[in-house]
């Protein structure tokens, strides 16, 4: 699967295992009700990318919106360490950065996006956008027949 139809499909990344032959096993878990979790394998071409995908949906503002990112490279690599930080963090911000993991947390409706960047200066994007919903829910009856 690619990354973005590894997020599409309701998956989340969960843990990371690189090997001696510079390929990397994954796992992931549903983020949604009868998804099945995934195990996966890796192998790197060349360069580093972003995890689960370059564009992400978040549904509400807080730390029940975040949504973890991870930079996938060959072990050999090492581009890190990584930067990360958003053009608005009025929509969205950057947490936990650890190297070559971090959270997109949603602040507000709208669109974001968050710019990756390794030792080396290069420097990759991340589509993010904010739903958020407000509101009092109301109740109205309606009369039939004289009655309620």
């Amino acid at each position: 699967m690619l990354n973005g139809e590894l997020a599409a499909s309701g998956l989340l990344p969960d843990f990371v295992a690189a090997m001696s032959d510079g390929t990397a096993w994954f796992t992931c878990y549903g983020s949604q009700p009868g998804v099945v979790p995934c195990l996966g394998h890796t192998t790197y071409l060349s360069g580093w990318s972003i995890f689960p995908a370059q564009s992400i949906a978040l549904f509400g503002a807080g730390l029940q919106s975040e949504q973890l990112v991870g930079v996938m490279e060959s072990p050999s690599a090492n581009s890190g360490p990584f930067t990360a930080a958003s053009s608005n963090t009025d929509v969205c911000t950057v947490a936990d950065l650890n190297d070559h993991n971090f959270n997109v947390v949603g602040t507000g409706p709208g669109a974001c996006l968050v710019t990756v960047t390794d030792a080396h200066g290069v420097s990759q994007t991340i589509n993010v956008t904010v739903t958020t919903t407000s509101g009092t829910v109301q109740s109205k009856r309606r009369q039939i027949g004289g009655r309620i």
